[in-house]
């Protein structure tokens, strides 16, 4: 509700969602793009920035490769969650959906970390979506895309490969951005707000994990110091 708000208000330019496992980032992710591109679909997205937007009607979303296919996260909560039949997908040569072209003039495409950086050096976009922490040299190159106006979200779980998004942007004065961290106990039916985990789940997801390690994966804290000798 809090991050909604954030983007909806349009105060910041780089939004960063960092919160635990099961929590529903990738879900978020497609309904955001969906009440901008098809209009506020509930009263959770009645805020300026979904009714009217100013950019581009470019999206590009980045992912791992393991998230790119039909069966991968993104493309099953834009099944759950996009309206049927006001969308079509298009492979282009690849093995996986790579652009969306939606109503009104849309388009997305997806990308993956392991794409040449080169390959990010194009187009005019509206708003740059990671699921996951960039790469540093994927970020710049998206964020150079935003020539006309917009902005980017970033929806991850700070494992190894965040640290320099906490040093760089995260805990950088200079960078217009806003952090919301999420506990995976926030989406527990019994502790959580409208939450849709049953919290003995929870308990036995974490019971067994190494301490740090469930500071990332739980409540969405930094990791970048593990391991590391100073």
């Amino acid at each position: 509700e809090e991050f909604i708000k954030g983007i909806g208000t349009k105060k910041k330019t780089i939004f960063v969602l960092s919160a635990g496992n099961g929590l529903g980032k990738t879900a978020a992710a497609m309904n955001l793009v969906a009440n901008i591109v098809f209009g506020p679909q509930n009263t959770w997205f009645k805020y300026p920035l979904f009714e009217k937007w100013p950019y581009p009607k470019r999206i590009r979303i980045v992912t791992e490769s393991k998230n790119v296919e039909e069966i991968g996260a993104i493309d099953q909560e834009i099944k759950a969650w996009w309206p049927a039949g006001r969308y079509k997908g298009f492979k282009d040569g690849k093995n996986f959906i790579c652009r969306y072209e939606i109503d009104g003039g849309w388009v997305m495409d997806k990308m993956t970390y392991e794409q040449e950086e080169k390959e990010f050096e194009s187009s005019t976009l509206g708003l740059v979506i990671f699921d996951e922490p960039p790469p540093r040299q994927i970020l710049n190159a998206c964020r150079a895309r935003l020539r006309m106006g917009g902005f980017m979200v970033v929806f991850m779980t700070p494992l190894a490969g965040a640290g320099w998004m906490f040093d760089e942007i995260i805990d950088n004065p200079s960078e217009d951005t806003l952090v919301v961290y999420g506990d995976t106990e926030d989406a527990c039916k019994v502790h959580g707000v409208r939450g849709h985990l049953e919290h003995e789940n929870i308990e036995k997801i974490f019971a067994s994990m190494d301490p740090d390690e469930r500071i990332a994966r739980k409540e969405g804290r930094p990791l970048q110091s593990l391991s590391s000798i100073f």
